[in-house]
Parts: structure tokens; sequence; C-alpha cells
């Protein structure tokens, strides 16, 4: 199940947050449809929701990490089960036994459900920063000079890059390690020791963030 968090996930978020789009609508319209509707919704997001939570443990177990991403990850991975707690008590409730608790139970049943979709949402962002700012999952070998130089290049259709401050170079988050430690090899005569290039390059992999570039075909 390596890398199938990611995969499965979305689905677990899209059900939930139809489910509960189907209670709204039952209220609105008193339709039959809708709460049928809802019912199947909210037990499919909690099958999904399981699955997603066994991958996304054992991706957390064998990802590799940054010291920041895994951090990131821990609270993420906190949060995810608790919105599965969460979607499996609101999932129970709706399947089994709505009928067996008084009506105003279904009041508290919403304010849950809308309590999960925040932390749902949170979570996913907190998932998204792991990855994209701190490089959770991404393979350390991909991570080197010449990748990324050759990808910004065809990112922003250049042939070569304008010459940014060191400042502006590492406001690129993703990129701000790489940077960093790149730059630490510049030594005085301003040439790298591994590879004897001009070290203005190696701040070149990062265009500034503040203004784009002109430079285009």
């Amino acid at each position: 199940m390596y890398h199938f968090h990611p995969m499965i996930v979305h689905f677990s978020i899209v059900l939930f947050v139809l489910a509960m789009v189907y209670e709204v609508l039952a209220l609105i319209t008193g339709k039959r449809l809708w709460p049928i509707l809802a019912k199947i919704y909210i037990v499919a997001a909690a099958l999904t929701a399981f699955i997603t939570v066994i991958s996304g443990l054992i991706d957390f177990e064998i990802t590799w990490m940054t010291d920041s991403g895994h951090r990131f990850m821990n609270i993420h991975k906190i949060l995810g089960i608790t919105v599965f707690i969460i979607i499996i008590l609101l999932a129970n409730y709706r399947y089994l036994f709505q009928k067996m608790l008084p009506a105003g139970m279904f009041k508290i049943y919403l304010a849950m459900g809308a309590l999960c979709l925040g932390l749902m949402f949170g979570t996913a962002y907190i998932g998204g920063a792991g990855v994209f700012y701190h490089g959770t999952g991404v393979q350390k070998a991909m991570i080197n000079y010449t990748d990324a130089e050759e990808y910004l290049k065809r990112l922003y259709r250049l042939d070569e890059f304008p010459p940014p401050t060191a400042e502006d170079s590492l406001y690129a988050l993703p990129f701000k390690p790489l940077a960093e430690s790149l730059y630490t090899q510049i030594d005085t005569s301003g040439q790298s020791p591994q590879t004897g290039r001009q070290q203005t390059v190696i701040l070149e992999i990062v265009p500034p963030v503040r203004s784009k570039p002109n430079h285009h075909k």
C-alpha cells in the first residue's frame, strides 16, 4: 500500500462532503431522496476513511521525511485519526442508531459533521504543506542541482536565469534547503569546491519570487 494514501484520501473527503451536502438538502427541501443518499455516502466515507488511515499509517512509517516534515506529518497523522473516529461515530449514528435515539440528537450530528469538515480540510492542508514545503516523500536522489536547474528552466521557459540575490532565491521554500546547502559551498574564489563552476549559477536555480522573469522565448 506504499503511496496508496494520497490516491485514496480524496475519495474519503469527497464522499463525506457530499454526505453533509445531502443532509442540508434534506433539511431544506424535505425530499426523501436526500436522506437516503446521505446515509449511503456517510457509510461509504467511513469505509474509505478506514483504508485512508491504514495506508497513511503505513506511509508514515516508510516514507522519507525531513525533520520538519516529520513534525508536520505527525500532526497530520493525529488529526487524520481524529477525523476518522468522528466519521465512524457519525456513520454509526446515521445508519444504525438514529431511530433509537431522540430526534434532538440529529442537531448534534450536524454540528459534529461541520466540525469534522473543518478538521478534515485542516488536516489536508497540513499534509500538503508537509510535502510541498518540507519535502516529505520527495526522493533524496531527485533533489540535486542539475535536476532543479533544468526543471526551473523548463517551467519558466528560460535559456538562462537572471541573477537574483541570495535573499530572493531563498524565499522559494521547497528549494530553500537545497539553496542553503549549495550556498554554504561557496569558497572565497567564487567557485564550487566540487565542480569548479562559478557559484553565481547556484543561486540562479530559484528565480526571484517577488518578480517573475521576463526572459520568455
